[in-house]
């Protein structure tokens, strides 16, 4: 057995070890919550490793054989007030990490356990062992009630190091309970073995130190842990802003009609196989925007749009590729067949209502329909298109294979 001299200088040695090294862990903790956006969890936490350091190094001066004994006082008070003002920090950060940053955190103070334990100190200012006692009282239950509370972390923040975080909390409060028993029955006169008193006495320090290095670990690892899923859910926010952003880039946002863009796009990956092309030129459009202003033909093409969209296929795409100009591309439709719904739904679109700036205004176009029999022919195919809707826009019926009897295309005046 080591004796008594021995002991207390393997315990000054491990004192000092602990305080330097919770020195650094303080100091690697206020980097990491500086950096990247603030977890108020890990602020606890770092303040909670704060102020143990100072408790620590008030110990070490109480040891200082320079100091006077109102010195040594004081040093005890501050140690006290360190080392409970750690403990409740270690609970509090647990607490504000599973509720969350959605919820409203429990306000509780941490003045008054501290205040506490600093008076129940005042009559043992000169013995650390009793010193230590009084700290366990409060450190069971806090680290215990910390720990319970990680444990029942909820998915998916609940990972290892959560779960580590959470044992290793567990054995502190299960080492502070060791200290308790030990201390209260020396108070009490049935001394503990030789060998667990100078575990305590003399080697308490390392043990100390061995927890709060895997705890301080696991602590950091929580907060990677969280800064990764943040990251995640980042890129993941990001992907879903950029899909919305070239969706609106492909749409007209007056119609709500895919664009030229995106006809231009899906002209060059159509898939093999022919199908039919139509394209529309809403006739007096530049009448209705001269004579009741252009808000009225914005609403007149929305109103074209909208009604068309409702006589298409689902696998029918309606561009707007141009002022007043739209294209129908029917992969796989007949030409024939198309063209008969075009001119029923043409005929069957109502006037734009009326309203107190103007009167009902009549959906009037002119169309012409080709058909391609592959992707490399809807060029051919929109430039016959075009021509036969130029040629019944002013030549009033077209002998095509549309065979529909052409839409009025003059505004009426009123």
């Amino acid at each position: 057995m080591l004796d008594h001299e021995t002991t207390r200088a393997v315990s000054l040695v491990g004192l000092g070890i602990q305080t330097a090294l919770t020195l650094l862990l303080a100091l690697l903790f206020a980097v990491l919550s500086k950096t990247g956006s603030e977890r108020r969890y890990f602020s606890i936490w770092t303040r909670a490793w704060g102020c143990f350091f100072v408790g620590l190094a008030a110990l070490c001066l109480f040891f200082n054989s320079a100091s006077t004994p109102v010195a040594q006082q004081t040093f005890a008070l501050v140690y006290q007030a360190g080392k409970a003002a750690y403990f409740l920090g270690l609970a509090g950060g647990a607490w504000v990490f599973v509720i969350g940053p959605s919820r409203k955190p429990l306000r509780w103070s941490t003045a008054g356990p501290i205040a506490l334990t600093m008076v129940a100190s005042l009559p043992f200012l000169a013995n650390v062992e009793r010193l230590v006692a009084v700290q366990a009282i409060l450190a069971v239950p806090v680290l215990t009630w910390a720990a319970r509370q990680m444990a029942f972390t909820r998915a998916p923040r609940r990972t290892a190091a959560v779960t580590a975080c959470s044992a290793t909390l567990g054995a502190m409060a299960t080492l502070w309970a060791f200290y308790l028993l030990e201390y209260a029955s020396r108070t009490a006169g049935i001394p503990a073995p030789r060998l667990i008193q100078h575990v305590v006495a003399g080697y308490n320090s390392y043990l100390d130190l061995l927890l709060e290095t895997l705890l301080a670990f696991g602590m950091v690892l929580v907060r990677s842990e969280d800064a990764q899923r943040e990251l995640v859910a980042a890129h993941e926010a990001l992907g879903e802003a950029h899909a919305r952003l070239r969706e609106s880039s492909l749409h007209d946002p007056l119609t709500a009609a895919l664009n030229r863009r995106a006809f231009d796009e899906h002209a060059e990956a159509l898939p093999s196989g022919g199908g039919t092309v139509v394209e529309f030129d809403l006739d007096g459009l530049k009448s209705v925007n001269d004579r009741w202003g252009h808000e009225v033909g914005d609403e007149l093409l929305r109103h074209f749009a909208a009604s068309m969209r409702t006589q298409l296929r689902d696998s029918d795409r309606l561009y707007r590729t141009g002022g007043d100009e739209f294209v129908v591309i029917a992969l796989g439709a007949d030409p024939e067949k198309l063209s008969s719904r075009i001119a029923r739904a043409l005929a069957g679109i109502p006037p734009l209502a009326e309203s107190a700036t103007h009167p009902a205004v009549p959906v009037e176009a002119s169309w012409g329909v080709a058909a391609f029999t592959a992707p490399s022919k809807l060029a051919e195919a929109l430039r016959t298109a075009d021509a036969r809707m130029y040629e019944r826009k002013h030549g009033g019926r077209h002998p095509g294979p549309e065979g529909a009897v052409s839409v009025p295309k003059a505004v009426p005046e009123g």
